[in-house]
């Protein structure tokens, strides 16, 4: 139902619901792969979206163990270097929750070092261009 929607407003991907998360923010939560792709689709400007507690779709995916999530939110950013919009990549991946942790942080302090050695490679502090 809610990609009918999108369909219709490509917008609607961005509205924020409770604790300021998005419909991104949400599948990225519950690994709902193929609607995540659908949204990223439909409104790419989606994965710069954070929620209350400064979280992006690539935090609140690591937090919960969706690694098949954030290799797609990888890729997708991935995809948008090719374009051109590596500024974009660096803004993501290096954006800071509310806790001061990056994406990098939290794979690392989680018990998934084969993830971290994946979001490491893909991980290019701004500042060190």
């Amino acid at each position: 139902m809610v990609s009918r929607f999108v369909d219709i407003n490509k917008d609607l991907v961005r509205v924020k619901g409770r604790e300021g998360m998005t419909h991104l923010h949400f599948t990225s939560q519950i690994g709902e792969i193929e609607l995540m792709a659908k949204f990223l689709f439909a409104c790419p400007d989606s994965i710069e979206d954070v929620t209350a507690s400064g979280e992006t779709a690539l935090h609140i995916a690591l937090k919960n163990n969706n690694y098949e999530a954030l290799h797609l939110l990888v890729h997708f950013l991935t995809i948008n270097i090719e374009k051109g919009a590596r500024e974009l990549e660096y803004k993501i991946l290096n954006h800071k929750d509310e806790a001061d942790n990056t994406i990098l942080h939290i794979s690392t302090l989680s018990n998934e070092p084969q993830f971290s050695v994946f979001v490491g490679r893909n991980h290019k502090p701004i500042a060190n261009r």
